[in-house]
């Protein structure tokens, strides 16, 4: 029931992708915290969360219109209370490709919101860094994020 619930949410079916998504706690009522996974990953890329970054990813939760005390919330607070497994941003990569085997206007569609909130919190990153660079983690995990949506980008 919960794989059921999670793929009519989620789109997909069927996928290695929607099995991992559930072995790492996601279900249909937390899905819209797995879309901002690549925004959790982006942050902690350097190996710290700075409260900036922090803020920027806040500002795309309620965008995403997720309910403070929800599933989804709480999911996300984990993730941002302590650093999630590298697993999880595969999983989101993996979730990726496949929304772009599916259909191309959904991916076009995630590939511009993704996109749009990370470029938020790379500026965020950049203003507050002596030399407004990003660190190797962070250029690597935005690459990342860009490969995995980056036919429709």
């Amino acid at each position: 029931a919960r794989a059921a619930a999670l793929a009519e949410r989620s789109g997909l079916s069927g996928d290695a992708a929607l099995d991992e998504m559930i072995r790492l706690g996601v279900d249909a009522e937390s899905f819209a915290a797995f879309a901002l996974v690549p925004l959790v990953a982006l942050a902690w890329a350097d190996g710290r969360l700075s409260h900036r970054e922090r803020e920027a990813i806040l500002v795309a939760v309620e965008a995403e219109g997720i309910r403070p005390g929800g599933a989804a919330a709480r999911l996300l607070e984990d993730w941002l209370s302590e650093r999630p497994p590298r697993r999880l941003f595969d999983a989101w990569e993996r979730y990726a490709r496949a929304v772009g085997e599916d259909e191309a206007v959904r991916r076009s569609a995630l590939a511009a919101a993704v996109l749009g909130r990370a470029r938020a919190v790379v500026e965020t990153a950049r203003r507050f860094r002596s030399r407004g660079r990003l660190s190797r983690g962070e250029r690597r995990a935005l690459e990342r994020i860009v490969r995995a949506v980056g036919a429709a980008a």
